[in-house]
């Protein structure tokens, strides 16, 4: 019996040792990657390519809408392989829509992707028998390349055409759009007036000061008013934590405090340091990890 209780205790010991030491190898891996992943960045910023995108205007007067689109196949590529900016318009996220199309008239090997789960989990929901895969047989294979392209969101545009200045705007026409307009187009949008307090230029320092320097992010990063406005009620706060959860980020709230109202806004704005953000990460309670 002695042996028995001395082999248990040696066999949790050596149990505990092996989660400790894989708990240390998954974290150096993630340092690795991080590593390896900023000097990717800081070796494609500097490449002189220049992405082209255009911008559409829908509605009339202050009430309008518009939408950022890159078609050109070399700058989608490098924004969406290189650096994960943009986001297929016909997929979750990255667009694969002809590597989609691609699997499904090549009948010997069948890759899966997330839309494949995410149809087929609906489909089981809803007890449908609408097959995903019908759209594809109505496109010819000449058009299928051309089919999705990549929406550029407003921060990474303002990012991207101000900062690292590899992005230039075109309208519809194909006439060069200054950096001016593209500023006060996207600022002004959906009724909003350019001021500091402009959610768009909000979204925008957050974005650029902290999400942005970390492409493919463990980050989730969500804009809140100063700290002694925020009265969110908890709930709220744990289902973000928990959506944050299922795909592998931490939540990060950023608490914003505006600059005075007598502080002069001169767009392009090049200088955030008006704006003070304060970060607070949140995640669950785990007993087997924090404690």
């Amino acid at each position: 019996m002695y042996i028995d209780t001395l082999f248990n205790k040696l066999l949790s010991i050596k149990l505990s040792l092996n989660d400790f030491i894989s708990r240390i190898c998954k974290t150096l891996l993630s340092r690795i990657k991080y590593v390896a992943q900023t000097f990717k960045n800081i070796f494609y910023f500097r490449k002189p390519y220049l992405c082209k995108a255009q911008l559409a205007k829908y509605g009339d007067g202050s009430l309008y809408s518009i939408c950022i689109w890159c078609t050109d196949a070399k700058s989608t590529s490098f924004l969406s392989d290189t650096h994960s900016y943009g986001k297929g318009i016909l997929s979750r996220s990255k667009p694969n829509w002809y590597a989609r199309f691609l699997n499904f008239r090549n009948s010997e090997k069948k890759e899966i992707f997330p839309e494949d789960i995410t149809w087929a989990r609906r489909a089981n929901r809803k007890k449908s028998t609408f097959e995903p895969e019908n759209h594809f047989r109505l496109v010819s294979p000449k058009s299928a390349p051309f089919m999705e392209p990549l929406a550029i969101g407003f921060s990474e545009a303002l990012f991207l055409s101000t900062v690292t200045k590899q992005l230039q705007i075109f309208d519809l026409e194909n006439n060069k759009i200054d950096l001016h307009t593209v500023w006060s187009t996207i600022l002004s949008s959906s009724g909003n007036t350019i001021k500091w307090d402009n959610p768009l230029l909000i979204n925008y320092a957050v974005f650029a000061v902290k999400v942005l320097p970390y492409s493919d992010s463990s980050e989730s990063a969500t804009c809140n008013p100063s700290p002694d406005q925020i009265n969110k009620d908890i709930r709220f706060l744990f289902a973000q934590v928990r959506i944050c959860a299922q795909v592998k980020k931490k939540l990060l709230l950023c608490y914003i405090k505006l600059p005075s109202d007598k502080v002069p806004l001169k767009i392009p704005l090049h200088d955030l340091s008006a704006y003070k953000i304060t970060e607070i990460q949140v995640s669950r309670f785990n007993p087997d990890q924090n404690r």
